[in-house]
This record gives C-alpha cells, structure tokens and sequence, in this order.
C-alpha cells in the first residue's frame, strides 16, 4: 500500500495540513471510528442477541447496534462534504438511486398494483418482506457513507488490520468446532425461542444436516461469503503484503469455509486463493507457496481423519462420517450437473415461467419484496433481481457493480485484493442471492460495502498523501 509514515508527515507540514483538509480529518472523527470497529468485530457474533422485534429477521445484532451508535456519532457531528472522496460519491449517488428505484417498484408493485388490479400475489407477506429488505437497502448505504467519511491513518489501518485477523482467526476455530461437534449448536441460540413460527430458521439452527455454522448465520452460504470477505479484507488492510500470518488465514479460511458445506463459497475460496499465490509467486515468494500447500494437504488431512461427533474407534469409520461433507464440497467441480445444484434448476424453471406468465414482469418486475410470496427466491442473484425489480433494476444493479469494480481496479494497489475478492464472491452469486438483501444473507451486502468503502478509502488516502508529498517537495526545491 502506497503511503508515507508518521516522520515524513512531520518533516513536510504542508503535506499534513493539505492532507488533514483533503480528508476532513477533525478529533470528534475518534467516536466514528470506535463504531466502525465495533461493526466489524461484531462480524464475529451475527446470531440475533435478543428475541425483541417483530419479526425473527430483524432481531437485533451487534452489527446493527454498531450501525446504531454510527449514526449516533454522525447527528452529534456530521463531517463535510470533502471528507469523502469523489470515487465514493459516484458510488454513493448510484446507490441511492437503487434504494428509490426499490422504494418505488415496492410501492407501486408490491402494494399499490396488488390492491387496484387484483393481483394473485399476496400484498400482505410481500409487504413484510419488502420493508425488510427496503431498510437494509437504507442502512447499507448509510454504512457505506459512514465508512467513507472516516479519516484511516496508518494507526487505525492496523488496528483494523488486527480487528479482522481476530474475528477470522476466531470464526476459522469456531466453524471446525460447530462441524465437529465440540461446541452443539444448539447451545449457541438457547437464548432465542425454539417455535419455529416465532424464530424461522433459527429454531433449526444446526439441524438437518447444517454443521458446521459457527456464529454467523443458519444459512451455510452467507458462512463461506463471510470467512471469504474477512480473508479479502485482511489482505487490503495489508496491502495484499505476503507474510506469514496472512500465508497462515489463507490456508485456516480455506478449511473453515470447505467445512462450512457451501460448495459455491468453497469454489470462490478456491478462485481466491489461486489468484493469491499468483500474485505471491509474482512477488518472488514461491518456496514459501510450496511450504503453504503442503501445511494446507496436511490440515485436510488430519480433518479428513478427525472424528464427528461420536469419536469412533477405528479410521474407517472416522472416513466414512466425513464421507458426506467430502462428497458435497468436491461435487463443486461438476455444478454443471443438475443433481449437484440441489433442486435449483426446477427453481429456477419455475421463475422463468412465472415470469413468461406476466411479461411485464421481465421489465419492472412483481414488486420489491414479492419474490417469496409469489412462490420462492430466485437462488440466482440476476434471475432474483429480475424476478422482483425487473430489468430496469438489474440496469440499475450492474451500474452500481460497475463502479464499484471499475474504481476497485483503478484505486486499489497491486494486487487488488478487494476486486479479486468481488470476482470470486459474484461466482458465488450464480446459485444464490449473494449481493441481495434477503434474510439469508443477512448483513452480508452491507459488510461488503463496508469493505468496498474501506479499501477505496485506503487509496484516496494514500493518493492525496502522495499528491501532498509532490507539491511538498517542488516548494522546497
């Protein structure tokens, strides 16, 4: 990464005021930044905290008290507008867009259409899941604008760096300790009802078959997308700098988010952590890449070999417990197979057909929110894109997509960990709604804004410093 240190800021004054201007940088910023970590620490514990709401989905996390006490900071002290750099206004102002166009289509189709023509969709169920999914779409912005507005000195880059280590490191431990029994799910949200019409999926949480959870989610996919955008996040705090503790996370991330079970996020993680020892090897570290894949066959060989749950006796029946966790994750490489895609291609099927019946629907779609009462998800982040908001929302979509990794590829330092990662996770998002904001993904679009808006940050920062430094220096001489 780009920048300068603390001596040299000294030693050129003009450089730290130009650059104090150019960032907004002002004492109260401290509180904002306090929120911003305790966010991403609670990237560690997503399991709801309390059962107090009025529906099991928006029970309260302590990412959403972190957003809380973020918007708290920013009523007592609202930064200016410089503090937050061009790249991230177009980002931001596409966003916004998006959330009226939502609010429209949800307005207009979900409740307004159903009522006046008669609609066979069910407004009321629409309704609830549409106002879900309208707040997050808010909070989500107002996180991306929060974390931009944010000054990251050296300092608080590594504390952040240090802050991810952690919650990776500590979810990597707990992923392998939910699949193999030694911590019981169930344990973990005892404090939450277990009627499954008042906590939904939470009251299976761990059961029929789903090991392997930690404290993220009872949706396996959004487990493997969280452990892969904490790795990618890491990498952009350290500048995608090889080291032994980021050589370590790639190989503890790699066997947490196989034994997640989620074959999408298994095949990302693989996407990743190739295009990572390519630009390692690149860097001249390739005995070290020899020493990190033997460490990593010999981790998946004492998994393989680690008993389930009963602790049997003799190694063959050890194998045969993780027979089925095995057969799962290496079918990722044939997921051209329907029998390998768990019934999506009937879903998928299904939506298309729905939407044939109703034309219209491919242009504005059914209604933001409907997708659920008008018969299921569309387990494809485009198809359930179209299936709710139409083509012109896919449009609006891939613009703001676009942005995002046109400045990714500009702003970003070698290695780009942040547009790498974004490529993998969108693989990810041809079997499920990966970027969408429905239940299962929980926090999982606003984290990867946050990440977005954190490593464009970086660069803006390491720019204006290096822009200072120039006119510094041409005065001096």
């Amino acid at each position: 990464m780009p920048s300068i240190d603390a001596g040299m800021r000294q030693d050129h004054p003009a450089l730290a005021l130009s650059s104090a201007r150019a960032l907004g940088v002002a004492a109260p910023m401290r509180w904002h930044f306090l929120a911003l970590c305790a966010y991403l620490a609670g990237q560690a514990y997503l399991i709801p905290l309390v059962a107090k709401g009025p529906s099991w989905a928006i029970w309260p996390r302590i990412a959403d008290l972190a957003i809380g006490a973020l918007f708290l900071a920013y009523m007592a002290w609202l930064p200016t507008g410089e503090a937050v750099s061009p790249v991230h206004r177009r980002i931001l102002g596409s966003l916004v867009v998006g959330c009226g166009y939502c609010c429209v289509s949800f307005a207009v189709f979900t409740m307004i259409r159903p009522s006046l023509y008669g609609s066979p969709l069910p407004s009321d169920k629409a309704s609830v899941w549409g106002v879900y999914q309208l707040v997050r779409l808010v909070q989500f912005t107002f996180l991306f604008y929060a974390v931009s507005a944010v000054p990251l000195g050296r300092a608080r880059q590594g504390a952040l760096a240090t802050i991810t280590a952690a919650v990776l490191v500590l979810l990597c431990a707990l992923v392998p300790l939910t699949y193999f029994g030694a911590i019981d799910h169930r344990a973990l949200v005892a404090h939450l009802p277990d009627d499954p019409g008042t906590a939904g999926p939470w009251a299976s949480f761990g059961a029929a078959g789903d090991s392997g959870l930690g404290t993220i989610s009872y949706n396996h996919a959004y487990v493997g997308c969280q452990l892969i955008l904490l790795f990618v996040l890491r990498l952009s705090l350290t500048a995608t700098r090889f080291d032994w503790i980021n050589a370590s996370l790639l190989v503890l991330t790699c066997l947490a988010v196989f034994l997640s079970g989620s074959r999408a996020s298994f095949g990302a993680m693989l996407v990743l952590a190739a295009t990572c020892m390519w630009l390692w090897t690149k860097l001249g570290h390739m005995r070290a890449i020899v020493s990190i894949a033997a460490m990593g066959c010999a981790v998946a060989l004492i998994v393989t070999l680690a008993p389930s749950r009963q602790m049997p006796a003799s190694v063959g029946s050890v194998l045969g417990e993780n027979d089925e966790i095995l057969a799962r994750q290496f079918s990722t490489f044939q997921g051209y197979e329907a029998e390998n895609l768990s019934g999506r291609t009937e879903i998928w099927s299904d939506r298309i057909r729905f939407l044939n019946e109703e034309p219209l629907c491919w242009v504005f779609g059914s209604g933001f929110g409907s997708a659920v009462s008008s018969g299921a998800q569309g387990h494809m982040l485009p198809l359930n894109t179209v299936l709710e908001i139409g083509a012109i929302g896919l449009l609006v979509g891939l613009v703001v997509l676009l942005r995002i990794m046109t400045a990714l590829w500009r702003m970003e330092p070698p290695g780009r960990p942040v547009f790498w990662g974004t490529v993998a996770l969108l693989i990810t998002s041809l079997t499920q709604e990966t970027f969408y904001p429905v239940p299962a993904m929980g926090h999982f679009p606003g984290f990867y804004l946050f990440t977005v808006a954190i490593a464009l940050r970086l660069a803006a920062d390491a720019s204006v410093d290096e822009s200072s430094l120039r006119a510094s220096e041409a005065t001096e001489d």
